[in-house]
């Protein structure tokens, strides 16, 4: 019997390298393997590219012998190295990754990606990132990437994520709510917070209902 898209997963890996988060997410690219009946996809992003180059690469490179597809984020690829990765490493973009997870690839993954009723409509990204990190701005393209297929997205911004909401580093997040791309919600804030653009607060409870009733969370 031909595999469905209802029968393949991909998983979004933006850990860098040697980190725990990596050691994690290889350990679940392998029992993906093992227990997905069609393709199984990584699709690296932000940091995570790294693993396409120097001794990061092999392990990764064994999992593909296996069957594993592995894809880089291109963006983010050539933001950080010239050329294109090694075979099996091939770029492909934000949009595609979507798309997959659009059209019934299972999202799995480290942390708290994946989780959800996979029957709701709605997509939840969470934001824990401060402006200040390196690719933070990265979390807003993957944002944008769904936006621009029009899926349904909620964007939680959390702890120190919140500080996106305010000043200089909103105005990328704002064209979300001008164009009605996604609905935007801050938790676990100072007691004083106050965003910059519209959002939404929420406390512990109704962000763990949002995401428990998801078709998916990603938290990059």
């Amino acid at each position: 019997m031909q595999a469905t898209n209802d029968d393949n997963s991909i998983m979004l890996i933006r850990a860098e390298p040697q980190s725990v988060e990596a050691e994690n997410a290889q350990h679940e690219a392998l029992v993906a393997l093992r227990g997905c009946k069609g393709e199984v996809v990584v699709f690296f992003h932000g940091a995570g590219v790294d693993h396409a180059c120097g001794a990061a690469a092999g392990s990764w490179q064994r999992l593909a012998a296996r069957g594993l597809r592995l894809e880089v984020c291109s963006a983010a690829w050539q933001r950080r190295h010239e050329g294109e990765p090694e075979a099996p490493f091939v770029l492909s973009s934000l949009v595609r990754f979507w798309h997959r997870v659009a059209t019934g690839y299972r999202l799995v993954c480290h942390r708290e990606a994946g989780r959800g009723s996979r029957q709701g409509a709605t997509w939840v990204i969470i934001v824990t990132a401060a402006p200040s990190e390196a690719d933070s701005r990265e979390i807003l393209e993957l944002v944008l990437a769904g936006a621009s297929l029009e899926l349904p997205l909620a964007v939680i911004f959390r702890d120190r994520g919140c500080g996106q909401l305010v000043g200089e580093f909103a105005r990328g997040w704002r064209q979300l709510v001008d164009f009605d791309l996604a609905s935007l919600y801050y938790t676990l804030c100072a007691e004083d917070f106050e965003p910059g653009i519209p959002a939404s607060p929420l406390d512990r409870e109704q962000a763990g209902h949002l995401c428990n009733t998801a078709r998916g969370v990603i938290c990059p």
